[in-house]
């Protein structure tokens, strides 16, 4: 007997004839959740699916998690923002297609499969939360841009983030998206970092200055060329400007020369300071 959990998974797998785990799969495998739950405006209720679907939500303090599938009910990291909780939700519904998945996997590709499987379930959190058909038309008459990534997200009840990602599966322009934060290179000696002793002084005296670096970063298909993760921007870039003026949430935007290892340079760029877990971090947006 196929458990309650995974039934609908089950379902949506018995019309997919020779199916191969793949990020269209659990894509797909969101239209169908959203389809069968009569969705057809934005924001997408979860509630709605939840109840179709036959599965409970429980919120609770997960101290080292956003949350996780347990049975037919899905743990929630009560003390995450709500638009986080959110796509937290989505991703754990994409679960039970793996739970339904995985005995179909062979040995030999088990490894493989555990890898994949945490982006295939980002990827149709994304289109449960911001499903093609309605989202897109929002990102072509509002533009890939950081002010209207903002409205967008109120929408969908989606963070910035999440949202700006999905703003660029549309393709509508070539961009790369970055999360930036201050940091030293891997091997960089930062005496405060390394326990290294000094000769005199605190060992935050010797510390070098630290960068604005990134982080992390995506791109539209179409872009590709990328950033090199943990290479720094230039203090006279935007990035460091909005975020040297400690104000939040206020974008700036400009023609600006960039010399970075894969991007060299004039072109027009976006950034904006936010705070990601309590720490200080510039969203930037380059438009190639």
């Amino acid at each position: 007997m196929t458990p309650n959990n995974i039934s609908s998974a089950a379902s949506f797998l018995d019309q997919q004839p020779d199916f191969k785990p793949s990020d269209i799969l659990f894509r797909n495998f969101a239209r169908y959740l959203l389809e069968s739950t009569g969705i057809s405006q934005l924001p997408g209720s979860l509630d709605l699916i939840r109840k179709r679907h036959n599965l409970n939500r429980h919120d609770r303090t997960l101290p080292q998690s956003r949350g996780f599938l347990l049975g037919d009910t899905i743990f929630i990291n009560s003390e995450d923002p709500d638009s986080v909780k959110r796509f937290t939700e989505a991703h754990e519904i994409m679960e039970t297609l793996v739970i339904a998945i995985r005995p179909e996997i062979p040995a030999h590709s088990r490894l493989k499969f555990e890898r994949d499987k945490e982006k295939w379930c980002e990827g149709g959190a994304a289109e449960l939360l911001m499903p093609d058909e309605l989202f897109f038309p929002l990102v072509k008459k509002q533009g890939i841009n950081l002010d209207s990534s903002r409205q967008i997200a109120g929408v969908c009840q989606t963070s910035l983030t999440a949202t700006i990602r999905r703003m660029l599966d549309s393709n509508l322009s070539p961009c790369i998206f970055a999360l930036l934060q201050e940091g030293y290179k891997k091997h960089q000696i930062v005496p405060t970092r390394n326990g290294q002793g000094v000769l005199w002084g605190n060992s935050s005296d010797w510390d070098p200055p630290a960068e604005l670096r990134v982080l992390r970063y995506w791109k539209s298909p179409q872009v590709k060329t990328i950033l090199i993760k943990n290479e720094s921007f230039s203090h006279d870039n935007l990035a460091y400007q909005v975020f040297q003026s400690g104000i939040i949430g206020k974008v700036k935007t400009g023609q600006e020369i960039l010399e970075l290892e894969k991007i060299q340079g004039t072109y027009l760029t976006e950034a904006m300071l936010v705070t990601i877990e309590n720490t200080a971090s510039v969203m930037s947006l380059i438009h190639l």
